[in-house]
């Protein structure tokens, strides 16, 4: 779970702009490796791989490239496209391997 909800929406907006983005790359960088792994799965043909492309594209139009000041109103669009893909990719080990109820 990510550490940004014990503090203040005002708090992450202003001056935790470089933190939230070094957690957005480290988030970025395990997506993109989990799917090079589902690439060359048997899960390539599942929803999983099109929803981590999709998540990273998204990325790609509100990560700034440069290292300076992040604007507010970026840090949150950040901060809400962490929210929304924490979870994205974790699969239930047990739920994987369970046997359909009938």
């Amino acid at each position: 779970m990510s550490t940004h909800h014990a503090m203040g929406d005002d708090e992450i907006v202003h001056g935790h702009g470089q933190g939230v983005r070094a957690t957005v790359i480290q988030r970025k960088q395990a997506l993109e490796l989990q799917l090079a792994q589902l690439q060359n799965s048997d899960q390539q043909g599942t929803a999983m791989p099109k929803a981590i492309e999709l998540a990273l594209s998204m990325l790609d139009s509100l990560l700034p490239a440069e290292q300076s000041d992040i604007p507010p109103v970026v840090v949150a669009q950040l901060v809400r496209w962490l929210e929304a893909n924490q979870y994205l990719g974790i699969v239930d080990e047990k739920a994987k391997h369970a046997v359909p109820r009938h």
